[in-house]
């Protein structure tokens, strides 16, 4: 595996501590009406264009994965690391675990 699946606890902590890395959310539309994070990107994989938008991104940054189950990020995160994308965090449980830790943490 050329990426690493972390927990929505360790994602937040490198969003938080790498000003510089790159928030990508590869839903679709309709999905990104439910709930998202602050995002840099949006790489929707279902559409026929998201090669061409891989193209442009800076293979030197830090990016940062997610979908709604951590299972169309992860397949990015593959797909990036294949181009040559070298620093890739896939959000393990996508959006859904990162909801169940604002629950967990809002109950404390």
């Amino acid at each position: 595996m050329n990426y690493k699946d972390i927990s929505p606890e360790e994602f937040k902590k490198i969003i938080d501590e790498n000003p510089d890395s790159q928030v990508i959310d590869c839903r679709t539309y309709p999905e990104l009406m439910e709930f998202k994070l602050d995002y840099q990107h949006h790489i929707d994989i279902m559409q026929p264009n998201f090669m061409s938008k891989l193209a442009n991104l800076d293979k030197s940054k830090k990016y940062l994965v997610y979908c709604r189950s951590g299972n169309r990020s992860a397949f990015l995160c593959d797909y990036m690391a294949k181009m040559g994308f070298n620093q890739l965090y896939n959000l393990d449980g996508g959006i859904i675990s990162w909801i169940y830790m604002l629950r967990r943490q809002q109950s404390n």
